[in-house]
């Protein structure tokens, strides 16, 4: 696990991010390569009782999504400046509230189906633990959590970024491994399903600030990383995102079933090419 810091106070981060951002349309929402991935973990007709929750919902893309497809979903998000967003662009037509992830107590055990939250858990610097926790207690038994978190690829196993420099500044962010995310996810009593590398444009942006001075340098960025998600997305990945589902409350967990689910198991399984740009 790796650290990367800002010298913006986390508290209005993400005030001052959402105020530049509008959130996409649902026509390019729904060519979205994640959320086709996410639809395979979904019932194909939504059942009258399966409940979805977005923690860290932001601008609302994912809870537009599934609501479109006939789901009960709330989005769950603490920044006044997204929420407010989200009403004057969606209006009153999805669920939001206000709320902080880590404690939704306004929500009994066992609230919903499938747990999503992208690019989210990394901020907390207390680690993944407590949020894993909550959304665990959450999910019902056989639930589904998909997350999103920064993955430490090729290029930030060898290099040093400026962002890891602590001198004055606040955290911002953890970078995972897969290995590192399997052992945590599974002493959260979550069985690993899969991990899907996410190549995006922003990763060369952030991690080489020599791009910056590079005219059309975010135009080869999305070049990149449309390209190398398709040869060797691993190496270049943004972003992992795992799934798994919420064992049993009860369950005895042995060693074959650590074996079962263990690291290297999840090595030789198949995984999807996706990227965004």
């Amino acid at each position: 696990m790796r650290t990367r810091y800002t010298e913006i106070t986390e508290t209005y981060f993400w005030d001052e991010n959402w105020m530049g951002e509008k959130p996409r349309s649902l026509a390019r929402i729904n060519k979205d390569r994640v959320f086709k991935v996410l639809k395979r973990y979904l019932p194909p007709a939504p059942p009258p009782d399966y409940r979805i929750i977005d923690a860290g919902s932001g601008l609302g893309e994912q809870v537009a999504y599934f609501a479109e497809l006939g789901f009960d979903v709330v989005g769950i998000d603490n920044s006044p400046v997204a929420l407010e967003k989200v009403k004057k662009y969606w209006g009153n037509k999805y669920h939001f509230e206000c709320g902080n992830i880590l404690n939704l107590g306004q929500y009994p055990d066992r609230s919903f189906d499938f747990y999503l939250s992208l690019g989210v858990l990394e901020h907390f610097e207390q680690g993944l633990k407590e949020p894993l926790d909550e959304a665990w207690r959450l999910l019902k038994a056989g639930g589904i959590i998909a997350f999103s978190v920064p993955y430490i690829n090729l290029w930030r196993r060898k290099l040093d970024s400026p962002l890891e420099d602590p001198t004055g500044k606040e955290f911002y962010y953890y970078l995972f491994d897969q290995k590192e995310l399997t052992e945590t996810i599974t002493q959260s009593k979550f069985q690993v399903l899969e991990f899907i590398p996410l190549p995006m444009p922003w990763a060369f942006w952030g991690d080489f600030p020599v791009l910056h001075k590079i005219p059309c340098a975010r135009l080869l960025c999305r070049i990149l990383a449309k390209t190398g998600g398709r040869l060797f997305p691993w190496s270049i990945a943004h972003m992992v995102l795992a799934i798994a589902k919420k064992r049993e409350e009860d369950r005895v967990v042995d060693r074959e079933i650590d074996e079962k689910f263990s690291f290297e198991s999840i090595q030789r399984g198949k995984y999807d090419g996706l990227y965004e740009f």
